[in-house]
């Protein structure tokens, strides 16, 4: 992903964004995600997709942090990517 052009990535994190929000539509409470193998698979999908958004911003920030400041302040990017940090180093 380190590789990818700026557009890529922001593609990239607008399909993520969508396929989270699809796979969201059945899941009523956290409980959801726990009782079934679709639901575990579910969270599966849905934790990596973060993950993928948050390596997308951390270098989206490396190459042109301006343009997401555009956007927001440099604090709301950094909360998206130590989530990642966290989704990725601290999971059990």
């Amino acid at each position: 992903m380190d590789k990818a052009t700026t557009i890529e990535l922001i593609d990239f994190i607008l399909e993520s964004l969508r396929l989270i929000n699809k796979r969201f539509i059945s899941i009523k409470s956290s409980d959801d995600f726990l009782d079934s193998d679709e639901g575990l698979e579910k969270l599966d999908a849905i934790s990596m997709r973060l993950q993928s958004i948050g390596e997308a911003l951390k270098n989206l920030d490396k190459r042109q942090s301006e343009l997401l400041l555009q956007v927001a302040d440099k604090e709301y990017w950094s909360k998206i990517i130590r989530t990642r940090e966290i989704l990725t180093h601290h999971s059990y």
